[in-house]
């Protein structure tokens, strides 16, 4: 009898992945073709000036761009049952999603990326908040008194931005990687997913992670807190340190204090090994 079920439960597994080889053959091996979801395209154009960008989302991609023609625009890439709003108020570009998804849309798989473009004919404003769960994160060339970037699996791509202000981020998986950044403060808080600063500066840097690796390329802040618990601390810094140096089991190499700005690592099994390579403006 047991025997009986076990050659069935092989005859049904084989057919489900016959079954599925064929519809990845009549679909050209493109999985996205096996989705139930339905899709549209929807711009926005944007009338009323604004100084400030608030994006609340669930899984899709944010993008800026410049705008060709000086108007400001949003195209969305989305689901018919998730569509995006988009609307000036007071000032702040606010986008937001309307998700009628069921149980069952919710679950689906074989789904194709959504997309927010912003099309700005700026590059100057007040705050910029983004919050999504999924959904990746890129911007460059923008200046903001604060950034606030929050996202959970998504990727945070940013570069060329000045902010007189703080830079503040937040992701569980997702990787970090800031390239040519100048702020008052940047913060990142994050579990497994990893930092990179390329030829950031600031005045303080706080970064706080769990499993992820962090590493500094050419980056440089007066007061520098990293914390971390098996990810490692590699990297390159532009000036001399009052090193703190605290692990458990990890390897760590850092160079000898000097009186400038504090530099604390503290990390349990992850390795560090910082350098400071001086630069000439």
């Amino acid at each position: 009898m047991k025997k009986g079920f076990i050659i069935a439960a092989v005859v049904l597994i084989a057919a489900g992945i016959i079954l599925f080889t064929g519809a990845l053959i009549a679909a050209d091996f493109d999985t996205t073709k096996l989705g139930t979801a339905k899709y549209e395209t929807n711009s926005y154009t944007l009338d009323e000036p604004f100084r400030n960008i608030d994006i609340d989302t669930h899984i899709a991609d944010i993008i800026f761009k410049p705008a060709a023609d000086g108007i400001a625009c949003v195209t969305c890439f989305e689901q018919t049952k998730m569509r995006h709003t988009v609307a000036v108020e007071g000032g702040t570009l606010k986008i937001g999603v309307d998700d009628d998804r069921s149980l069952f849309d919710r679950l689906s798989f074989f789904n194709k990326p959504l997309t927010i473009t912003v099309y700005l004919p700026q590059s100057e404003f007040d705050n910029i908040s983004i919050r999504t769960s999924t959904g990746d994160i890129r911007f460059d060339k923008l200046s903001a008194k604060e950034i606030k970037l929050k996202t959970s699996t998504g990727d945070i791509t940013v570069s060329s931005v000045n902010c007189s202000g703080t830079v503040s981020v937040k992701v569980s998986t997702g990787d970090i990687k800031f390239t040519d950044i100048m702020c008052n403060t940047l913060t990142t808080e994050g579990s497994t997913g990893d930092l990179l600063l390329d030829t950031c500066i600031a005045a303080k840097f706080r970064i706080k992670t769990s499993t992820g690796d962090v590493c500094f390329d050419g980056s440089d802040a007066d007061d520098i807190t990293v914390k971390t618990s098996t990810g490692d601390v590699t990297g390159s810094l532009r000036s001399g340190k009052r090193f703190t140096v605290k692990t458990s089991t990890g390897d760590v190499s850092v160079p000898a204090s000097t009186d400038g700005g504090n530099c604390e690592i503290t990390t349990s099994t992850g390795d560090i090994n910082i350098k400071v390579i001086w630069y000439i403006d």
